[in-house]
């Protein structure tokens, strides 16, 4: 998920490049300071977790896999460490400019606390700062990219959804379409027989006759097929299926009692 700890190290990770083996200290012992620790050891970095309470400090880097040292060791800290995020509850400053002296390398400050954990403009002593309200810009940035990409998974799941149930409505209908001809075309050739048998018929013309019967049928069942393949609703073209499967099953007697008893007299 997209959260102000996890923007704050995929910043640091765009201004450093690789983070690996970089050191980083996390002040606080909040669920900020947890993902932000978590985040920060899945990268490689040398993590180290300090708060009032040194006690909560442990049970963050003992989970973490990190280090954690006394927050009377603030002052000194912050300048030993090339990546810095702060997230307490601190209703003033807990780091200000007279802490900070001179280092032979850049800093990379990460103040996601309100009020602010940090009293520092950027100035010159080589220090970035970015504070809650940048990150939640970014924050806010890549939720509506989320959102965006989300919208377009959803059409392009839809298209593909339907297209398959397409494909699974035709693997039922087809196979049921061509038994239905198969029948028709035995009652064809049945019929032809009995014709030419009874001599209503010239034997001579049994083929034509034949043919002429699987052209009318052909004919005739030809706009029940297009509307059984042409069925959108999937709710509509299951009960289509299944009555026309019940009509030309010829193995299944189902026939209702009535019709039973008149077949039987």
């Amino acid at each position: 998920p997209v959260s102000v700890a996890s923007v704050a190290v995929s910043k640091a990770r765009e201004c450093c490049g690789s983070l690996e083996g970089m050191r980083a200290l996390v002040i606080g012992s909040g669920e900020m300071s947890m993902i932000t620790c978590k985040h920060l050891s899945a990268q490689g970095v040398d993590v180290t977790v300090m708060n009032r309470t040194f006690s909560k400090a442990q049970e963050i880097a003992n989970e973490c896999k990190a280090k954690v040292r006394s927050f009377e060791e603030l002052a000194g800290a912050v300048n030993e460490y090339e990546l810095l995020f702060t997230a307490t509850g601190s209703i003033s400053p807990i780091i200000d400019e007279e802490m900070i002296e001179t280092c032979s390398f850049d800093r990379y400050w990460f103040d996601m606390a309100v009020p602010r954990d940090i009293e520092y403009e950027n100035g010159s002593f080589g220090i970035h700062v970015y504070r809650i309200d940048d990150l939640k810009e970014i924050v806010s940035t890549n939720i509506a990219l989320r959102e965006d990409e989300a919208r377009t998974s959803f059409v392009i799941v839809g298209r593909q959804s339907a297209a398959f149930f397409e494909w699974l409505k035709a693997l039922t209908i087809e196979p049921l379409i061509k038994t239905m001809y198969e029948a028709a075309y035995r009652c064809a050739l049945t019929e032809t027989k009995r014709v030419v048998e009874k001599g209503f018929v010239p034997k001579e013309h049994e083929a034509a006759v034949q043919k002429a019967t699987e052209q009318a049928l052909k004919r005739f069942l030809h706009p029940f097929s297009q509307r059984m393949r042409d069925a959108s609703d999937p709710l509509r073209a299951d009960s289509l299926i299944g009555a026309m499967s019940f009509l030309i099953n010829e193995n299944d007697d189902q026939t209702p009692p009535t019709q039973k008893s008149y077949k039987g007299s």
